[in-house]
């Protein structure tokens, strides 16, 4: 027999496990509207039994690990067609806003003002003597000038402050790089110390800085080694041995 100590140990690795599993459940619930977080699974398995001369005597359940689930295709799908919404949202919104500065409006804009001062010309080629005419041309040529000068003002203005908007996106990408470096280097202090140690929500709070750099400038990210045993499907968890973002093709992290 195994001794009262171990019959006594069989069923509290039992109740240990699957409090496990209980809470690991209402951790997945309570981040439900989590955008960035994977839901985990517990990964368990039988103790390693006694072994007795003609029989092995079962010592309970084993957790090995709390793993989380995470489809790393899906997600580089999802922060393409983000990055490509904010490009085309934000490209639109610029363009909108020049094209306010060319209304197409009967009587307002620079189109008008062309309009007028080429008739003005006409007038003043019929009535050459005419002075009136000639105040008039002047009238129309001041009035289309200023209009062109304030146009290029408000279209340098938009150029100075996109400018500064990408200033501080830079900015921003430089920040989010450096806590994806830290949080490598924590990923990896952490898991070397077990091989069936995840850290799950360092991973989890990695992706969501990744696809923050990604809306913001747009990044590539290379995992060598991606491998996962979730019991979904074991290709599907990004537990790599390398990571590496680049901008532009060149590496920042």
């Amino acid at each position: 027999m195994g001794g009262l100590l171990s019959s006594l140990n069989t069923p509290y690795t039992g109740l240990t496990g699957h409090q496990v599993m209980v809470d690991t459940t209402s951790n997945n619930i309570a981040n439900a509207n989590n955008e960035f977080y994977s839901r985990q699974i517990v990964r368990s398995a039988a103790e390693t039994p006694l072994w007795k001369q003609n029989y092995a005597l079962g010592q309970g359940l084993d957790i090995m690990t709390v793993e989380r689930v995470h489809d790393e295709y899906t997600f580089m799908r999802y922060k393409k067609a983000t990055s490509e919404k904010t490009y085309y949202d934000t490209s639109f919104a610029g363009l909108r806003e020049a094209s306010s500065y060319y209304p197409e409006i009967d009587g307002v804009g620079i189109y008008n003002d062309l309009q007028n001062y080429f008739n003005a010309w006409k007038d003043l080629a019929t009535k050459a003597g005419d002075p009136a005419q000639k105040i008039a041309l002047a009238e129309q040529a001041n009035t289309l000038s200023k209009n062109i000068q304030e146009t290029r003002n408000s279209l340098v203005y938009l150029q100075q402050r996109l400018n500064e908007e990408v200033k501080v996106a830079v900015e921003e990408v430089n920040r989010l790089a450096e806590q994806i470096a830290m949080i490598n280097k924590q990923i990896n202090e952490y898991e070397n110390q077990d091989l069936y140690r995840k850290a799950n929500d360092l991973r989890d709070l990695r992706d969501q800085y990744e696809f923050e750099i990604n809306n913001l400038i747009g990044c590539e990210v290379f995992k060598q080694e991606v491998k996962g045993s979730a019991c979904v499907n074991k290709n599907i968890a990004d537990f790599d041995e390398d990571y590496t973002l680049t901008i532009g093709g060149r590496s920042i992290v």
